[in-house]
């Protein structure tokens, strides 16, 4: 019973997220789009960029940087020296992990490109996963049907926004959340299908914590699907307005704050050892 569509990146998160889905239900996924992270020409990429640092730091946008351009890089080269892992035999990149499954792959730069949407309705999802970062649109909503989860990584409608991670640690939290919603127009607002809190070790990276995170997206998804054979009736329910907080591109201030608290943004080991 092939009823998913699969929404991903090729970011460190989304990819830690991906595999663990498909090493438990590849059978329920028939389409894995892959959204690119930083689309257009090396100009373009690099206006994105400069933006990124103009509203948020140097230090996070350098952060994003490792995160997931070098991320691939040491997939990459893993592959290439035949690493072994303990869960998916060989380092791998996405494309050559579904083809493994069988499963379809398609990659865009806009998920909202009526061609890519075309495509995927062909495949007639019950229900559409994301893990990608790219803004729906409402004329996509309104093609495809209002079917898409997000896996959120906080405990909403607490740390609606971005970069919830940063915010654990600048904020000395001692646990985070993942919530898996329904996705409209707004900024993380969906009903609410499932949620979690996970605690986390005081002095861990920023690297480590979002790898833990991704980590545990794959675990709500696969637990989400273990409790519903049938898509066609999820239960959810509305978040409350009144206990909403957000988070926002970190600045300078925040990541100097994480810093202050005894946490850091990367460790080599961090690095070398969450693939």
């Amino acid at each position: 019973m092939k009823d998913i569509v699969l929404l991903t990146q090729e970011s460190m998160a989304s990819t830690i997220c991906t595999k663990k889905l498909l090493k438990y239900n590849s059978n329920r996924i028939s389409l894995i789009v892959i959204v690119s992270q930083i689309p257009g020409s090396f100009i373009q990429k690099y206006k994105l960029i400069y933006k990124l640092i103009k509203k948020s730091s140097i230090a996070f946008a350098y952060y994003k940087f490792f995160e997931s351009t070098l991320f691939n890089i040491l997939i990459k080269i893993k592959g290439m020296l035949k690493y072994k892992d303990s869960e998916n035999n060989t380092v791998k990149k996405l494309e050559e992990i579904a083809n493994d499954y069988n499963i379809k792959v398609l990659e865009t730069a806009d998920i909202n490109n009526k061609n890519i949407l075309i495509e995927i309705k062909k495949f007639k999802p019950e229900i559409i996963f994301s893990v990608m970062n790219q803004i729906i649109k409402r004329s996509t909503f309104d093609f495809i049907g209002e079917i898409f989860i997000n896996a959120h990584g906080s405990y909403l409608p607490k740390y609606r926004g971005p970069a919830q991670y940063i915010f654990y640690l600048a904020n000395k939290d001692k646990e985070f959340g993942v919530t898996l919603h329904f996705m409209n127009e707004g900024i993380d607002n969906g009903n609410i299908i499932m949620q979690q809190n996970f605690k986390f070790d005081e002095y861990i990276s920023a690297y480590r914590l979002h790898f833990q995170m991704a980590q545990k997206y794959a675990f709500m998804f696969n637990k989400f699907l273990d409790e519903n054979i049938s898509l066609k009736n999820i239960i959810s329910f509305k978040q409350s307005e009144s206990d909403a907080t957000y988070t926002r591109m970190p600045v300078a201030k925040d990541i100097k704050t994480l810093h202050s608290n005894g946490n850091s943004l990367i460790k080599l080991k961090d690095f070398i050892n969450c693939v």
